[in-house]
């Protein structure tokens, strides 16, 4: 478990740190986090918006992501 990350609500965010395996997608990451009522989507922002990452980034295997833990 990651220590936490503020949202735009400055609530602390809880995290994870996620290690990416060979041939995964941040929707495959996201998909896998995402609660039931949850936009897959919204997720990957949100991936994208804690680390750092440029819009269409493509992610490699061995790379470190914090996850947001939603379910």
């Amino acid at each position: 478990a990651g220590a936490g990350i503020a949202d735009s609500t400055k609530q602390p965010m809880p995290t994870t740190v996620h290690v990416v395996s060979e041939n995964e997608t941040l929707w495959d990451i996201a998909s896998a986090r995402a609660g039931d009522d949850e936009d897959v989507r919204l997720v990957i922002d949100k991936i994208i918006k804690i680390n750092k990452l440029a819009p269409n980034t493509h992610i490699t295997p061995g790379q470190r992501l914090i996850i947001p833990v939603t379910k």
